[in-house]
């Protein structure tokens, strides 16, 4: 056990930034493509739905980057290993 209860609260947060860079890059590449014939309609439809997949999508990875991110600044003791 690396730390308390809330040890996963902090995927939730690597989670958000991934999928809100992903959002971010994907509707900056959308506006380029199709200026100035922009379906606002369907971009609100896609969006919302978009990120509520991509929240289900990320929930497991946004865990995985966390741990990967704390072994990374906090490598793993033998005294860990045991337990």
């Amino acid at each position: 056990m690396r730390s308390d209860d809330n040890y996963f609260s902090a995927p939730m947060f690597f989670n958000l930034m991934i999928m809100e860079a992903i959002f971010a890059l994907s509707f900056a590449v959308y506006l380029i493509v199709k200026w100035p014939n922009i379906n606002w309609d369907m971009v609100t439809y896609v969006a919302a739905v978009g990120m509520l997949l991509l929240g289900i999508i990320m929930q497991p990875l946004g865990k995985v980057f966390w741990v990967s991110f704390d072994v990374l600044i906090r490598p793993v003791t033998k005294e860990e290993c045991i337990g």
